[in-house]
């Protein structure tokens, strides 16, 4: 029997754990695992996830708006 012990447990370690092996260079994934920490359905978790997903989105867009423009600088059109 293996076993996987992660501790402390923050949610950053929340997921889907796989048990696999390799078999004539196949990766074979077999028995997962969902784990999730207590206490992470509060709103406040809720409202920082949504925070960090809008702030990447935000940044996103104006990373491809500069990059965009400095393509459009660079060629002359």
């Amino acid at each position: 029997m293996v076993q996987l012990k992660v501790l402390p447990v923050f949610l950053c370690v929340m997921g889907l754990y796989y048990c696999s092996y390799m078999e004539k260079s196949e990766i074979i994934f077999r028995h997962s695992t969902s784990l999730q920490v207590k206490g992470c359905d509060s709103p406040a978790v809720f409202f920082m996830t949504l925070g960090f997903g809008a702030v990447s989105v935000i940044l996103l867009t104006v990373l491809i708006f500069i990059i965009l423009k400095h393509r459009k600088t660079h060629t002359g059109q």
